[in-house]
Parts: structure tokens; C-alpha cells; sequence
């Protein structure tokens, strides 16, 4: 009798166990808001975001509609991604435009990956407490296109609705080795709040009102795919995900588009030939910014195409700091925000989609100066609003010049006038630099730029010292050594920095 006992209570607990242990899936429309922190770059993303398997439709809203996205699955004549941001050109401020990429941007997707993730194949490791209720933990490990990934979900069961309500995750993407140096590992907290278990009304999929889509050039095309993988595709659990997701954190994004009349309104380069040999000759053999506090911290543009305005602040911080021995943060996202401009070819230049420097000098000279990033706000990696009213911009400029294109000229420039933004021609071996002297070459177009901070040689090997927008996970804690042999990535072709007032 105590052993039948014994079976029955003992198979009753399994059975229990086994129910609990059920996993958890969503209903086929809801919304639901979340914020999700990146801890590799302290970049915070906050999204209300809608689903319908009905309507084969997903929408995110980011930053309180700063950015919207609607990804349309079900319906051939309309499928695709439309992208919704704003744009600022002078006093024509925020306005919203649209680009449309057709067709869908992965094989075989669907709403549901791109929802919240269910617990299929995860196991349910236990119980904690969050804001004083009790919330079931559940995790998955995996290994998937050569990566390593550990997700998290903590869910709450006891609820008056009776249905589950995610209350957050965490996931860990381990990024591995290449050629034996450590790259690192991306982590991601996301929080989950304002859960709404029913089907959104049909209008949320038409996007914001008045706004015509049209399809962007192929380059532009890959800039809303990575926008859109940054802001969205790491909040894919990798178990759900595609190595075309899991290749774009590889990918280095640049932002390079090189106007024709930015050049015709430089100032001339004050020195003559003559005067650039004298002064050449004057000069210390190595010279380094760094070390004389002219250069702020390496940054990260990550998935976004705004190297030129990267470039383009460090040059100003540099002049900045000459003048007022303050060396500050100045922001890269009120450049982006609020610097668009129209090319005599009718395109449209600024945000992610690149820029030429040379616009954004033009702009800053134009605005009295340039916000404080402390003033303005953190780097976000989007095309924002632009927010300028009652900030009161710093560094006030005359112009810029462009350096005439020899390297006595640019050593000379560089000692007397900062740090200088260049632009050079980045291949993908220059992607992919660790350490030592980069050589190359080869010859291609301009599609980059960084900030030229200083000059040296190692075991008779000359070089100049670039400080990139990579992170300092890239190259040599974000800087490289570049040849001066041979104007090595055309670094000599387009020199500028900024004259202050």
C-alpha cells in the first residue's frame, strides 16, 4: 500500500512538474513596451511595439515615434520593410520621410520571430522575486553559426488576467576568437512593461499620416538594414535568429558622402610651399595629441553610417580645447539630427546615411558653434528629432580649410591647428586591423573618416596615428598606424580642420 502511495504521489508530482515546465507562448496579437540596454556600448533603446499574425505585421515605435518601423509579411503587393524618420533642412524642421525596402528581408520569417520570444526549448530553471512578485526564470543555451549564446526570460504566471506577462530578459552573444585575439561578448537587459494582450487596431499598420515611401539607393538600403538590426535584431533570441542577423554585429559601417561644393567653400591653407618646408623642418620628430589632452575617448558609431560627423567632432573638440585648454564631449547626434542637406544632384545627405564634412562645418559655422553632447544627449544611433531649442551651442567657428595634400603640409597642420578630420579610402583588410603599421596599395574611392591626432615611426616604418569610430574593441583600443609611405588610404587627399572664431 506505501509503496503504491509512494507511485501515485510520485508520478503526480512528475505530471505537475511536466505542466509547469509547459512553454510559454503569446497570443498572435498583442503590445507591449520595452527598454533594452546594451551593456558593451551603454546604448538604451526604447520601443512600444505591435504584432498581429493576423495582419502578417510587426511595428516598432522607437523613442516615443522618433523612429518607426513596420515589417509587412503577409500580403505580396506590400511586403517589405518601411522605415519612417525624420529630417531637418534649416527651418524645415522634423519632417517625416519614408523609405520602403520590398520584399522580405529574411527567408521564411515570420511575425512571431520577431515577437516576443516563447520558451520553446528553453527549461524553466526556478523562481525569483522581481518587484515583489513571484516570476517564473527560464534559459536557453545554444550554439549556433560558430556562436555561443545564453538567453534568459523571467515571466510572470500569476496574474488576474490569467495569462503570462513578460517581465524582462537578458541575453549573451559570446562573438568568440579570431585569429587568436578575444572579441568579445554583446549583453543585452531588456525590461518589458504596459503588456496588452489583444489584437491592435488595423490603422497602427498604415504608419504616421500624410507620409509617401519610396525605395533608397542600394547603400541607403543597407543602412535601414542595419538601423534596423541594431534597434530590433538584438532583442532576437539567437535560437530564433539567422546568421544573417547574427553577421551584422561584425560589420563595420562607415557614412562617407562626398559633396562637390564642400570643397569650393574651404578657406585657403595659409601657409605657402616655402613656408610648409620651414615649419616641416621644425617639427619633432613623432608627435602625439593624445598625450597632450586634445582627444576625447574613443566612440562607437556601431550600426549607423555617421563617421562624418564623428570626423568631424573630434576635429572641433581638438580646436576647442587649443583655445580654451577644455577638452569636452560635443555631440555627433545633434550633427546627425539636425545637419541634413540637399547636393546640387538633388540627393539628400545626413543622419545615418552619410555626409561630407565639409556640410558639417558648413552647418556648425552657420549655428554659432556645436551642442555639448551633456547639453544635447547621448549618442542613439538613429536618425532623431532635432532638439536645439533652448541649448545654447559652444566653439563658434570662422570656416573650415582643407590641407593641400603633401605630408610636410598635413604634419604642419596638424602641430599648429589640432587634431584634423580626414578622409580615406577603408578597405576590408583596414576593417579588419589589429596592430603594427598598415600598409595598402591599392586605390579606391573616398568612403570614410577619422581624425588624423599624430605621427611617428616604429623601427623605421613611418606613420601616421588615426583615432576610428569603431570602439576600441577595433584595432589598437580603437587607433591605427597607417603608412605615410605612398599616401596610404588617399589619408593625404582631403585634410580638414576647423579655424575658430
Amino acid at each position: 500500500m506505501d509503496k503504491l502511495l509512494c507511485l501515485f504521489i510520485c508520478t503526480l508530482i512528475s505530471l505537475l512538474l511536466k505542466i509547469n515546465a509547459t512553454a510559454v507562448h503569446w497570443p498572435s496579437g498583442y503590445s507591449v513596451e520595452w527598454e533594452a540596454v546594451d551593456e558593451s556600448t551603454g546604448l538604451s533603446v526604447v520601443a512600444k511595439q505591435y504584432l498581429s499574425g493576423g495582419e502578417g505585421a510587426v511595428r516598432w515605435d522607437l523613442y516615443g515615434g522618433e523612429n518607426t518601423f513596420i515589417l509587412k509579411l503577409k500580403d505580396p503587393k506590400t511586403e517589405g520593410l518601411y522605415y519612417y524618420f525624420p529630417e531637418t533642412f534649416g527651418a524645415d524642421a522634423n519632417k517625416m520621410n519614408c523609405y520602403f525596402i520590398p520584399g522580405l528581408p529574411l527567408e521564411n520569417v515570420t511575425t512571431s520571430q520577431y515577437g516576443l520570444p516563447n520558451t520553446e526549448g528553453y527549461s524553466k530553471s526556478g523562481m525569483i522575486t522581481v518587484n515583489g512578485a513571484q516570476v517564473q526564470e527560464w534559459t536557453l543555451k545554444r550554439d549556433k553559426f560558430g556562436m555561443k549564446s545564453e538567453e534568459s526570460l523571467w515571466i510572470n504566471m500569476a496574474t488576474k488576467t490569467g495569462g503570462p506577462i513578460p517581465v524582462m530578459g537578458h541575453s549573451t552573444l559570446y562573438l568568440g576568437k579570431s585569429d587568436a585575439f578575444f572579441i568579445g561578448a554583446l549583453r543585452r537587459n531588456v525590461l518589458y512593461y504596459n503588456y496588452i494582450p489583444q489584437e491592435p487596431e488595423k490603422s497602427i499598420w498604415d504608419g504616421p499620416n500624410n507620409v509617401d515611401c519610396h525605395i533608397p539607393s542600394p547603400d541607403d538600403q543597407g543602412i535601414v538594414n542595419g538601423i534596423f538590426y541594431a534597434m530590433i535584431g538584438r532583442d532576437i533570441p539567437l535560437a530564433e535568429s539567422t546568421s544573417e542577423q547574427v553577421s551584422v554585429t561584425g560589420k563595420k559601417y562607415k557614412g562617407l558622402k562626398i559633396s562637390s561644393s564642400s570643397q569650393d567653400s574651404a578657406l585657403p591653407f595659409p601657409y605657402t610651399e616655402e613656408e610648409v618646408r620651414e615649419m616641416a623642418a621644425a617639427l619633432p620628430k613623432s608627435f602625439d595629441w593624445r598625450l597632450r589632452g586634445a582627444v576625447t575617448e574613443v566612440k562607437n558609431q556601431m550600426h549607423c553610417g555617421s563617421c562624418w560627423a564623428f570626423g568631424t567632432v573630434g576635429s572641433m573638440e581638438g580646436a576647442y580645447f587649443l583655445k580654451t585648454g577644455i577638452l569636452t564631449d560635443m555631440s555627433e547626434q545633434a550633427l546627425m539630427d539636425c545637419g541634413w542637406t540637399h547636393d546640387p544632384d538633388n540627393s539628400t545627405s545626413g543622419g545615418c546615411f552619410g555626409n561630407d564634412p565639409g556640410n558639417a562645418f558648413k552647418w556648425i559655422e552657420n549655428h554659432g558653434g556645436l551642442p555639448l553632447t551633456v547639453d544635447y544627449g547621448n549618442y542613439r544611433e538613429i536618425n532623431g528629432r532635432c532638439k536645439l531649442n533652448n541649448i545654447k551651442p559652444v566653439a563658434p567657428i570662422k570656416g573650415y580649410v582643407h590641407v593641400h595634400n603633401n605630408t610636410d603640409a598635413v604634419k604642419v597642420a596638424l602641430y599648429h591647428h589640432g587634431p584634423l578630420t580626414v578622409l580615406i579610402y577603408s578597405p576590408p583588410e583596414f576593417a579588419t586591423y589589429t596592430h603594427g603599421v598598415f600598409h595598402y596599395s591599392k586605390r579606391g574611392d573616398l568612403d570614410h573618416s577619422v581624425l588624423l591626432v599624430g605621427y611617428g615611426s616604429l623601427d623605421g616604418d613611418d606613420y601616421w596615428i588615426i583615432k576610428n569610430s569603431w570602439a576600441r574593441s577595433w584595432g589598437l583600443l580603437g587607433y591605427a598606424l597607417i603608412s605615410t609611405a605612398n599616401n596610404t588610404l588617399r589619408l593625404l587627399d582631403a585634410v580638414l580642420y576647423p579655424i575658430m572664431k
